[in-house]
């Protein structure tokens, strides 16, 4: 979750919900950190139980809610409170239809910022964020644009083949504000 407003969100909790994705009605938990500050982003646990919220199914999988392969649009409830205790309600949805201009380079910079600032290796960034196959070709586009620091492995015949040690950068971060 990301906080695009004036100052810290505290308290927050988004509703338990109810989804259907194939076998059987499931129940979708957030767990979510007690605040996050003006610019942060942290990530938010979700956890898959039974309907009736008692046990965990370890065999389900959010990929029906995960852009960009999601098949299911899922409206969730996100309340807060300010500095003052004003609290705020917000109704998103995740999925299929949340609004999305996003392209590859969105879901590479958004996987950076969650494991920023520890640098990592291209094996490490899920296919669901960067198809394995444009992998280089975006993280060359995010290098040449400074979104991302990276050292290139080259060869003599190819020139560059690959990346280490990639982390985004303000830029990176910034280009991500711009597009909230």
């Amino acid at each position: 979750m990301y906080n695009i407003g004036n100052g810290p969100a505290m308290h927050i909790r988004i509703d338990d919900k109810i989804v259907s994705p194939a076998r059987y009605p499931e129940r979708l938990r957030f767990i979510c950190p007690a605040i996050i500050k003006k610019d942060e982003c942290l990530p938010i646990e979700v956890k898959i139980l039974t309907e009736d919220g008692k046990h965990e199914d370890k065999s389900a999988r959010l990929g029906f809610i995960k852009p960009p392969e999601a098949t299911e649009t899922v409206e969730i409830n996100v309340h807060f409170e300010n500095l003052i205790g004003k609290e705020y309600v917000y109704t998103l949805k995740l999925g299929k239809d949340m609004p999305n201009n996003a392209v590859p380079v969105d879901y590479l910079l958004q996987y950076l910022l969650e494991t920023f600032p520890r640098p990592i290796n291209p094996n490490e960034i899920p296919a669901l964020y960067v198809d394995p196959s444009e992998r280089t070709r975006v993280l060359q586009y995010c290098r040449d644009k400074g979104f991302i620091e990276a050292i290139p492995i080259e060869t003599d015949q190819e020139g560059i083949v690959g990346f280490q040690n990639i982390a985004i950068t303000s830029r990176g971060i910034d280009y991500l504000k711009g597009k909230s």
